[in-house]
């Protein structure tokens, strides 16, 4: 098999396991959990299953159709590549629902898709609940992760000031605080490598992580296991414990302090159930220790 057949074989085996799940479609995410830019591999839709890349398309497979919905302009390379799929071209949100309530009307089987919540975050899954409810009854299934796992490699060298990173949790804790907040679970793949003191990287140096803080703790949850020995050293000498990235969920049930703040654009849908303390919905913090830090 070459290159050329890959988008057109996962296509075919997403189509079996969705026969299996008995489902009318799926829909394949428009970003990673880390929201990275570019879209990391493992989540890149447009390339796994069309062979281009293309940020912000939507993706829809049904048995027997493909969809792409795409608000703005498309390359003529990604435009080939979808006119070589016979995919639908989509240019508008409320014909993207329509069309995918046609689609399941016109199968006649069970009107359920699905998609991954561990992809999608708490408002987009929200929107797309009442607009497929809306249209005829449609069933979403949120728990299904019909992608490819998520492959383990060596992560790049981290090489950060465990001085400076103490400091910026420190920051982190006091605007949490003022939130009345425990502890915050942060996602985004930018504010993790902010909070770590880490530079943006190129594309083969993203680090996706989780980083779950609470009053008393710090854990790193990398989606790269292999962390070298000096690294390990000084994420524990700024008090960052390492956790295998599957066991955020784990960690998120056994959390211990009485709230957290999630910030609903941020924190995949999927991670909400396996909490069991007050959760505060809230704009990360983030964002604003990082605009007051590059003031100084």
């Amino acid at each position: 098999m070459t290159m050329k057949d890959i988008p057109s074989k996962n296509i075919e085996m997403l189509r079996e396991r969705m026969c299996a799940e008995h489902l009318d479609a799926y829909i394949l995410p428009v970003h990673d959990p880390h929201h990275s830019t570019p879209v990391l591999p493992q989540w890149d839709a447009m390339a796994q299953y069309l062979g281009c890349h293309a940020e912000g398309m939507q993706l829809i497979v049904t048995p027997t159709q493909l969809a792409v919905c795409a608000s703005g302009q498309i390359d003529d390379g990604c435009l080939t590549a979808v006119n070589s799929a016979n995919a639908t071209i989509i240019t508008d949100a409320g014909m993207m629902y329509g069309w995918l309530a046609e689609q399941c009307s016109v199968s006649g089987a069970s009107h359920e898709v699905a998609l991954d919540a561990m992809t999608w975050t708490e408002p987009e899954v929200m929107i797309w609940q009442g607009e497929l409810r809306r249209r005829g009854g449609i069933t979403l299934r949120t728990n299904l992760n019909l992608l490819p796992p998520l492959s383990d490699c060596a992560a790049p060298v981290l090489q950060s000031d465990p001085l400076l990173c103490r400091d910026r949790l420190a920051s982190l804790r006091i605007a949490l605080r003022e939130r009345h907040a425990d502890g915050m679970l942060v996602a985004r793949q930018s504010d993790v490598r902010w909070l770590l003191c880490l530079p943006e990287g190129a594309p083969e140096q993203h680090f996706p992580a989780y980083l779950l803080v609470s009053t008393t703790d710090v854990t790193l949850f990398p989606s790269r296991v292999e962390i070298n020995d000096v690294d390990e050293q000084w994420l524990l000498s700024a008090g960052i414990h390492i956790r295998p990235y599957h066991s955020v969920a784990k960690a998120l049930s056994d959390y211990f302090e009485y709230n957290i703040l999630l910030d609903p654009d941020e924190i995949p849908f999927g991670l909400y159930r396996y909490i069991g303390r007050q959760i505060i919905k809230e704009l990360s913090p983030v964002s604003r220790l990082k605009a007051v830090k590059n003031k100084d």
